[in-house]
């Protein structure tokens, strides 16, 4: 029987939001995903009491739940459930000075990893936030480009993927001096001509692998507040969220500071390079030789990108003689982050 479930009642579920924050003690269980985490971790700052974050719990007075209708809030304690569609659950937040950056950094992550743009919603939450301080402008979906070297934040960029450039500073710094450009040219510095030849270098590179890509795929809203790009702070989430884990949310969403620290590490560590090769196909995963490179997730992002694996299936990354995942793709109660393959791994996914 096909399900007709309507628009989300924006109004509706703010409403029950705001009225979750000030209580006493509260149980929140949510799939494994940054943006719920985030939204449960600023909402924590709020509660009097007690909190608990469960990944496991069916018996939490409140349910994050995402199946193929979309996402939804669930009151379990009154019965109700709340429908979110596509949108993140941070945006349904109130959202403080001292919450702009993990709430934007929720919204962006949930459009990554979701493969999705921003919802009409979304962006008129991010654009009300102007008021704080936040700006949207529409330019090249290339992480940290008002700070960073051009060359680099195309090696960065790893939503869209670029072929070639991506992780490959060699090949990035050619590309760049083929178009009369240098190691120290930022975006902002390119004029009319140049950026077209970037423009067209970029998108020919994409389509080879993807040929659904197109100009508007590379051309979005942004979203700044700041020194930050929340791009690249979402990149950089996502990350280490996956090969660390969700106490790396906890700190972002506890002290703003934190963000810095995220992105200087993502740019140290994505700035060596990398590469990846999918190696393997099984029935329950994808098995994907890495150098310099451990996330399982950020990996299904990039080959999600170029077609070539399905959303439905583990990421399992070689790297020398050792095999890893992370808790992203299988349920483990005792570790989070990248786990290395043992025998009872092995056994969970038929390896």
């Amino acid at each position: 029987m096909e399900v007709f479930l309507g628009e989300p009642n924006h109004q509706e579920i703010r409403e029950f939001v705001r009225n979750i924050q000030p209580k006493d003690n509260l149980c929140i269980s949510t799939y494994y995903s940054p943006d719920p985490i985030l939204f449960s971790y600023i909402i924590s700052k709020y509660i009097k009491n007690l909190f608990i974050l469960s990944f496991n719990s069916k018996d939490c007075e409140i349910e994050l739940k995402m199946d193929n209708n979309g996402k939804w809030l669930i009151d379990n304690k009154n019965g109700k459930k709340y429908f979110l569609g596509q949108n993140s659950y941070c945006s349904y937040l109130s959202i403080t000075t001292d919450d702009v950056l993990p709430t934007l950094t929720g919204i962006i992550s949930s459009t990554i990893i979701e493969k999705r743009k921003l919802t009409e919603w979304e962006l008129n939450i991010i654009k009300d936030l102007g008021n704080l301080g936040v700006i949207v402008e529409k330019n090249l979906k290339i992480p940290g480009y008002k700070t960073l070297p051009l060359f680099l934040s195309l090696m960065l960029s790893i939503d869209p993927y670029i072929p070639g450039l991506t992780g490959n500073r060699e090949n990035t710094i050619n590309m760049i001096k083929e178009i009369n450009l240098n190691e120290v040219t930022r975006l902002d510095e390119l004029n009319e001509t140049q950026l077209n030849t970037l423009l067209f270098r970029i998108i020919s590179l994409i389509i080879k692998e993807n040929p659904k890509f197109s100009r508007e795929d590379i051309i979005t809203e942004r979203v700044f507040y700041l020194d930050y790009d929340i791009l690249e702070l979402a990149f950089s989430a996502i990350y280490f969220f996956d090969i660390i884990g969700s106490s790396e949310l906890l700190q972002l969403s506890l002290s703003s500071s934190y963000a810095e620290i995220l992105i200087d590490k993502f740019r140290q560590t994505f700035s060596k390079g990398f590469t990846l090769n999918l190696i393997d196909s099984k029935q329950s995963y994808y098995l994907i030789e890495a150098k310099n490179f451990d996330s399982p997730l950020i990996a299904q992002l990039i080959f999600l990108q170029l077609q070539k694996i399905r959303k439905d299936k583990i990421i399992i990354l070689k790297r020398g003689d050792n095999y890893y995942t992370s808790r992203y793709f299988i349920k483990l109660h005792d570790r989070e982050g990248v786990v290395k393959i043992d025998d009872r791994i092995k056994n969970i996914i038929g390896m």
